[in-house]
């Protein structure tokens, strides 16, 4: 058994070393392409090659793209260069999950060319910037990057990308509290990504719509979204898998399903081991993972969890936030309620500078719990006041109105979709059905005519045998009465014969010798 395993140790080590060896062969083909060209031939082979080590920091990914903004911006290719740019900026929120270090790579750029073209690369431009902001918890930034970019994309009739922007500005309208917007804007973005089958991004308006409907209480319904999506992506996997995990865990905390919680915590960070959004999305998880632990007396696996979190490099400066609020949950539980207010303070003030009202909430009663827990009913009951005035706020009528409202046109607008699809597949029975009756008829049509040609054929035949049956029984009937009518004439004459030699008898010889 352990000679079988170290063999497939060394064919899986092998393979990956052969891999290893062809992408290298092919950037050494590409570099060489490169360093034998110019100009616009050169810019294509420089953008295959980043292509080609698309998110691989071993062959040196972002310094490559910077030699290529360089060399576009050399030959006048602005448009070529704002994509990269972008690229770089979608590469450090999202895949590396520094966001302020991609607002710096903007403002150089935009700082240098304040007069960008409107065309899709600077949708995407804008587009991306704003996830660096929403990153960040600068929402007002964030949207104001969303309007920039939804503008330029209704101009140029880019109705792909301006469903892209309409998702981002509604899952920050969600944080802010705009649930009637975000859900149109939504649901305006499920529909055309529907019509274009991008099931990545159906998933991702999927997932936003139940956000919406967990941070207004409408948990069922958040549930079934997500279970929809969770049936869209769970084949595919990847980052949008691990969010829809992870909002499940969430969802699943503010109803108090903590066995639930954990369940999607680890199913979060499994799928999140393969995901290519790992290091963005991995602070966040164990960071929830630490604070499930602490408040389920599990304090031995919080802390384990929380070594990890303080493993992660830019943890105390990027995504202080986790740290903070993880530290927070675990001193509260360790009884080191000192520390849990400190960390607690701190906590809401970020979550202030967010302004992610639902986390705000969060934070004022974690401050209500520790104050109750040292006895200082006075501060107590000041954070548990402002957790009631916040919680109920999102409760708004008019909010509530406008959510229910929406949900039943979108609930109207999924059935009617469903009825047009059984039309469709109505209408096209009904086609298969004719099809089918008309192939049946002209078989059945085709064999019977057939079926009589052979008759026929067979008929004419018989009657061609019969004729000369006939035409041969003839002949012979002829050949037969004319050999009656010799032998007859043959007996005739016999017998008239021996008649006439009966009158006439021999002469005397007298009269004989007379003569």
């Amino acid at each position: 058994m352990k000679q079988l395993t170290s063999l497939f140790f060394l064919f899986c080590c092998t393979f990956i070393f052969a891999q290893s060896t062809e992408l290298s062969q092919k950037v050494a083909e590409l570099k060489s392409k490169i360093a034998t060209s110019e100009k616009a031939e050169k810019l294509v082979w420089m953008d295959s090659l980043t292509l080609l080590v698309e998110f691989n920091e071993a062959f040196g990914y972002e310094a490559l793209i910077n030699q290529n903004i360089a060399h576009a911006l050399a030959i006048d290719s602005l448009s070529t260069a704002t994509r990269h740019t972008a690229d770089i900026l979608f590469y450090r929120s999202s895949i590396l999950g520094l966001p302020a270090e991609g607002l710096m790579v903007l403002d150089a750029f935009v700082a240098k060319h304040p007069k960008l073209l409107e065309d899709q690369n600077t949708v995407n431009l804008y587009l991306y910037a704003g996830d660096c902001y929403y990153g960040l918890g600068d929402l007002e930034a964030a949207m104001e990057s969303f309007q920039k970019a939804k503008q330029i994309a209704t101009l140029i009739g880019d109705k792909n990308r301006m469903a892209l922007v309409m998702q981002r500005m509604a899952y920050a309208n969600i944080e802010i509290g705009k649930m009637a917007e975000a859900s149109t804007d939504l649901q305006a973005s499920f529909t055309i990504f529907s019509e274009i089958n991008d099931t990545i991004n159906m998933v991702n308006s999927k997932n936003g719509l139940a956000n919406l409907y967990s941070h207004s209480g409408f948990y069922a319904e958040a549930s079934a979204e997500r279970q929809e999506a969770l049936r869209l992506i769970e084949p595919i996997g990847g980052g949008a898998l691990t969010s829809l995990y992870y909002n499940e865990a969430a969802d699943h905390r503010l109803q108090g399903n903590n066995k639930e919680w954990i369940r999607y915590l680890n199913l979060a960070r499994e799928v999140n081991e393969k995901s290519e959004y790992r290091q963005a999305l991995l602070p966040n998880i164990l960071s929830n993972l630490v604070i499930a632990h602490a408040l389920n007396d599990s304090l031995s696996k919080a802390e384990s969890y929380f070594s990890e979190v303080k493993a992660i490099p830019s943890i105390t400066t990027d995504y202080r936030t986790f740290y903070v609020e993880a530290l927070k949950q675990l001193s509260f539980a360790k009884g080191n309620y000192k520390e849990a207010l400190q960390y607690g303070t701190e906590h809401l003030a970020l979550k202030r500078a967010e302004d992610g009202f639902v986390e705000i909430y969060n934070a004022e009663k974690f401050l209500a719990d520790v104050y109750a827990a040292t006895g200082n009913s006075t501060k107590k009951n000041y954070h548990l006041s402002n957790y009631y005035a916040i919680k109920d706020s999102i409760s708004n009528v008019q909010n509530v109105r406008n959510l229910a409202y929406y949900q039943t046109l979108y609930e109207t607008e999924k059935r009617d979709n469903k009825i047009v699809a059984q039309e469709s597949n109505i209408a096209l029975l009904d086609q298969k059905n004719k099809v089918k009756n008309q192939l049946l008829l002209f078989g059945g049509l085709g064999l019977l005519i057939a079926f009589a040609s052979i008759i026929l054929l067979r008929s004419r035949n018989t009657a061609k045998r019969r004729a000369l049956m006939q035409e041969q029984f003839s002949q012979d009937l002829i050949n037969a009465q004319e050999e009656e009518r010799i032998r007859v004439a043959r007996e005739l004459h016999d017998s008239v014969g021996q008649k006439l030699m009966c009158y006439f008898p021999k002469r005397p010889k007298v009269w004989e010798m007379s003569r």
